[in-house]
């Protein structure tokens, strides 16, 4: 039986191609926050769950299924799961304008806003470490090119949409 080998040389040419790669490091820091959060915060965080949230606040409490969607980058289907699941846990609620069905708005229960409040809380208490793997004044500027890197990132995904 002939079995084909890898070489050393194709090892390392992959290797070299892997860690050139900013795709691939930026998956793998997402990746990385969501085992850090998830263990200090000692529990699972279903992200989409809480950018819903967000958005609600973001938009003043109040927003349509239409808005949430091009909000989160998701296909409307997917966000009426999600609101079921919201609307279910009692986070939000839908409300009808008018006689068209379609014409719904999604509010942010006080319940919602507790749920969110306390999701802020725990990551709070986990940001400062956070800071320190960085030198002095890098985190802002950090999080500067962050908040760059997603906008452009955002307007990129949103003119393919």
């Amino acid at each position: 039986m002939n079995v084909e080998q890898v070489t050393k040389k194709q090892i390392e040419d992959t290797r070299m191609a892997i860690s050139q790669s900013p795709l691939l490091r930026l998956a793998g820091l997402g990746d990385l926050m969501d085992r850090f959060v998830r263990i200090k915060l000692k529990k699972r965080i279903n992200w989409v769950k809480v950018l819903a949230l967000i958005s609600l606040i973001l938009a003043g409490g109040v927003m349509t299924p239409g808005q949430m969607a091009k909000w989160l980058l998701r296909p409307k289907d997917h966000v009426t799961r999600l609101l079921d699941r919201l609307a279910k846990d009692g986070l939000v609620t839908r409300y009808r304008k008018g006689k068209d069905r379609r014409n719904v708005e999604i509010r942010l229960t006080p319940s919602g806003l507790r749920f969110l409040g306390k999701i802020l809380i725990q990551m709070k208490k986990e940001e400062t470490p956070l800071e320190s793997y960085l030198g002095d004044g890098d985190f802002d500027l950090f999080q500067r090119l962050l908040k760059t890197f997603r906008h452009n990132l955002v307007k990129e995904l949103t003119d393919r949409l």
